[in-house]
């Protein structure tokens, strides 16, 4: 499949380029760190002014409030959340390149257009180490309770078939971890294969961020949409007609809606990245080994 093949690539950054480094040092010297300091003095004011007043108090809890849900969200979806903002960095480095006018000269070298094109993507994920950090597994402890509470809900409480009920909710604990997975994994393959695309139709600065970040979310929008509209109509249709039991009802639709999901963006990633390829007029899979990038043996 295409999205682990270019996932597996991308766990191997080619370290040793020098345009490689380059635009990791690039990035670095412009990156302007937020202050850990003064994060650290709002925190601690934050909550000694809820004392002095109560509208501050008020405040506070609205914003904790508010927080908790936010912080929910970009938990489940933080494969979509770092990968627009990884796809709108690595077009923007892209049509900098073009901008200058060396994109051209650097694409005579060996690996050509889209060597160069991947190069720059993996600098761009890798440069701040945000990149090993959300594929680590310090985020799964988070997850984990996420993943239990809503395994409880969509599992059925079967009062008079108690094993069936745990059977149930293990099998859609397991599926939820495999979605989390998969979240990530297809959302960053198609933000990268998506950074690279739209630079190659437009250099402009505001247009490419907007361009990449737009078709970004439709494409993850219209997934999820998909989805949605089988999971609550035609999965019930089919299932009333069926008059299949509750609890296999309850496991089996959480199954067929990741297996639509990852289907769906399969072939949404398959078919972007051959688009790109002929938009970098690299014709064959040849020329692909040649330039470095699906050439590493699983």
């Amino acid at each position: 499949m295409m999205t682990w093949k270019l996932w597996r690539e991308l766990k191997y950054p080619p370290r040793a380029n020098r345009l490689f480094q380059l635009t990791i040092t690039t990035h670095t010297i412009a990156h302007t760190p937020f202050p850990s300091l003064v994060l650290l003095i709002i925190l601690v004011i934050l909550p000694l002014s809820a004392f002095t007043s109560r509208t501050m108090a008020s405040v506070l809890s609205f914003l904790v409030l508010v927080s908790i849900p936010i912080l929910a969200i970009l938990q489940i979806f933080t494969g979509s959340f770092f990968g627009l903002m990884w796809a709108v960095r690595t077009a923007s480095s892209i049509a900098q390149i073009r901008r200058r006018g060396i994109y051209e000269t650097l694409c005579l070298l060996p690996d050509g257009a889209l060597g160069v094109n991947w190069v720059i993507c993996a600098a761009c994920l890798y440069w701040d180490g945000k990149y090993r950090e959300f594929d680590s597994h310090y985020t799964w402890p988070i997850r984990l309770f996420i993943i239990f509470g809503l395994a409880v809900y969509l599992s059925p409480a079967l009062l008079e078939d108690q094993i069936w009920t745990l059977v149930a909710l293990l099998i859609n604990m397991v599926t939820l971890a495999f979605w989390f997975r998969l979240e990530d994994v297809q959302s960053i393959v198609l933000a990268c294969i998506t950074g690279m695309m739209i630079p190659t139709y437009t250099r402009h600065k505001i247009e490419v961020q907007i361009w990449t970040a737009t078709i970004y979310i439709f494409i993850q929008v219209s997934s999820y949409a998909l989805v949605a509209l089988l999971a609550m109509t035609i999965l019930p249709a089919i299932y009333q007609i069926s008059a299949l039991r509750e609890w296999f009802v309850s496991v089996s639709r959480p199954l067929l809606s990741l297996a639509a999901l990852y289907l769906i963006r399969e072939y949404v990633i398959y078919n972007l990245w051959h688009w790109l390829l002929l938009r970098l007029e690299t014709h064959s899979q040849e020329n692909i080994s040649a330039s470095c990038i699906i050439n590493r043996p699983a």
